[in-house]
């Protein structure tokens, strides 16, 4: 079988290996590390409606469920969280905080837990139940009045979320407290005071077109970002705004302007080398090493 072939194939069917091919030196292969994905979903009513015929929500929705569940997949470390940028507001679809009161479950009621399906992972269907009823919940509680003809939507506030999100979560995993030197600085996503122990990226799903009036807020989550190495990788589905692809370029995301809504998924799998492949080859090789090449080569297939 020819070289460029079998290195094709240790990159698709061994992701987490360390092959002395794939890279000019071991050096390039840091040892793994668990990965935080934070999805940022514009969820403005109006703005979905003018795609209904192309992309509903909810088949959207689906779309980026399966890319949530595809990265949990990769490793039993990895986590993820989910978050509505809504029309006023911007809240968690998944973690969601726990309930005041919660009642002790019996045994009948647990037997008919719809969560205990033996075709699916129960993490997998906890991620999609939470995400799903909490947007429901979202949704019912708009008045139609607050958004008929408006494409608002308080990504400002949503990306203030996950970037606090992102730190509390990292910093609880941190076993000592202080300051990360500047000549070890971690590569970019990489997060932790006593050395970089989990990765993490934002992936913002946009639908909404000008941001100006939140440009302050964007523009300091935007130096945040950059602040603690997250990179923000942007999804346009519809609309166009300048800001969303400067916080890419700015924190070495990737920006994608969606020419074929209907295929989301294969955007969010593939595009580009997009979050998920990232996820998947991004230790293996260095920008610089000829993998990388071949892997970019590989995502637009």
């Amino acid at each position: 079988m020819p070289a460029p072939i079998t290195k094709a194939l240790l990159v698709l069917f061994t992701p987490f290996c360390h092959h002395p091919d794939l890279a000019d030196n071991s050096s390039a292969h840091p040892e793994d590390k668990p990965s935080l994905l934070v999805v940022i979903l514009d969820t403005n009513p109006f703005a979905w409606s003018t795609l209904h015929d192309e992309l509903p929500l909810q088949t959207a929705l689906s779309h980026i469920l399966l890319l949530l569940n595809a990265h949990l997949s990769f490793s039993y470390g990895n986590q993820v969280a989910a978050i509505a940028s809504h029309t006023k507001t911007a809240s968690f679809l998944y973690p969601v905080p726990p309930s005041p009161a919660t009642a002790p479950v019996s045994s009948a009621s647990s037997a008919a837990d719809p969560l205990r399906d033996a075709n699916k992972y129960r993490l997998f269907a906890q991620i999609e139940d939470t995400v799903q009823t909490s947007l429901r919940s979202l949704l019912s509680t708009t008045a139609a009045a607050t958004i008929e003809g408006t494409s608002e939507t308080m990504m400002s506030g949503a990306l203030s979320l996950a970037l606090s999100y992102i730190h509390r979560t990292t910093t609880d995993l941190s076993p000592t407290t202080g300051a990360t030197t500047t000549a070890s600085a971690p590569r970019a996503g990489d997060i932790g005071s006593a050395g970089p122990l989990m990765t993490a990226r934002i992936l913002v799903v946009s639908v909404s077109g000008d941001l100006a009036n939140q440009y302050v807020a964007v523009m300091n989550s935007i130096f945040a970002a950059q602040r603690l190495r997250v990179p923000i990788d942007i999804c346009k589905i519809a609309g166009d705004t300048v800001f969303l692809q400067q916080a890419s370029d700015s924190t070495g995301g990737i920006y994608m302007q969606l020419q074929h809504p209907r295929a989301l998924l294969q955007y969010l799998m593939v595009s580009g080398g997009h979050t998920l492949l990232h996820a998947a080859f991004g230790r293996l090789t260095n920008a610089d090493s000829p993998a990388s090449s071949l892997i970019r080569r590989l995502a637009v297939i």
